[in-house]
């Protein structure tokens, strides 16, 4: 998909032949979005803007980073974790899930409701989200995680989309039924995907499904099929609304 060289971004209006980026690289502007690499601890991948009721944020895997933690993007400061959910060894409880919140504009940086696809098309726009548990067993969903995608988002190419195979999952051994909030794909996930936004591309635009939770293997070098926490329950709960700016 070929990105359009003119985007507004509410007042903000780039025109001409704007600057192809990498997911490590400071956006134009200093903006972020889903697709990015972002740095703590360990790697993971920047998930949706949402808007809350503190002002816009950007959402990652709540195993990345521990709340009140500095995260940075690009060389630059992101923002502290504000709120965390991180439970997911708790049977059948649908208030848990593996999402936290990254409160981007503390350092001033603009959030907006796009994905880094790739360097080409780095500023994808999301349309909009799918409603609680529409979602549909074999409906085809993609990533753009920082690993398997890899920075320039061109790498394995065949991996970064895959059907949904299963809607109620147990993602630990802990958790002695399947969990309404989690879901299976064949998308394929790798050491340093977490965090990053699943999205079905639909005639109504590319909306959002979920977040990165983690992979049915147990290595970090290993791929495998992708683990998601479904987007609405993330939402519902946190009464937050993703970006379609």
């Amino acid at each position: 998909m070929e990105f359009v060289p003119e985007v507004r971004f509410g007042e903000l209006r780039i025109e001409g032949n704007s600057p192809s980026t990498l997911k490590s690289q400071y956006q134009p502007y200093g903006t972020v979005f889903a697709g990015l690499a972002v740095y703590g601890g360990p790697t993971c991948t920047t998930g949706f803007g949402v808007a809350t009721a503190y002002g816009n944020m950007l959402l990652t895997a709540g195993h990345c980073y521990s709340l009140n933690e500095t995260t940075y993007q690009g060389g630059q400061t992101l923002g502290p974790v504000v709120a965390r959910n991180y439970k997911i060894y708790y049977c059948c409880d649908q208030s848990t899930f593996d999402a936290e919140l990254i409160a981007s504009a503390v350092s001033g940086r603009a959030t907006f409701g796009r994905i880094h696809v790739n360097y080409a098309d780095w500023a994808h726009q999301i349309s909009g989200w799918i409603g609680l548990n529409s979602d549909s067993v074999g409906a085809i969903i993609c990533h753009s995680g920082v690993t398997t995608a890899g920075l320039d988002g061109f790498s394995n190419l065949s991996e970064k989309c895959g059907p949904i195979t299963q809607k109620n999952y147990s993602p630990s051994g802990y958790m002695y039924q399947p969990s309404p909030v989690f879901r299976v794909s064949t998308a394929q996930s790798r050491g340093g995907d977490s965090g990053g936004a699943f999205y079905w591309d639909s005639i109504f635009g590319s909306l959002g499904v979920g977040l990165m939770s983690g992979k049915t293997c147990r290595t970090e070098s290993c791929a495998a099929n992708s683990i998601l926490s479904h987007l609405p329950y993330i939402m519902n709960y946190w009464g937050i609304t993703p970006l379609t700016n």
